[in-house]
């Protein structure tokens, strides 16, 4: 079975991303797979 997660959660998490916070960490914090926070950040975006 699949989560679905609202657009506001996924843009609030690339967010802490975008802001310099690790994939790992983030994903972590917010119990999601670090492999879907990967999915949802933009591509050509550094990742930590």
């Amino acid at each position: 079975m699949s989560i679905k997660y609202e657009k506001e959660f996924k843009e609030m998490i690339v967010g802490l991303v975008e802001s310099g916070q690790s994939v790992k960490l983030v994903a972590s914090d917010y119990q999601v797979p670090d492999r879907t926070v990967r999915k949802w950040i933009p591509k050509g975006l550094p990742l930590y």
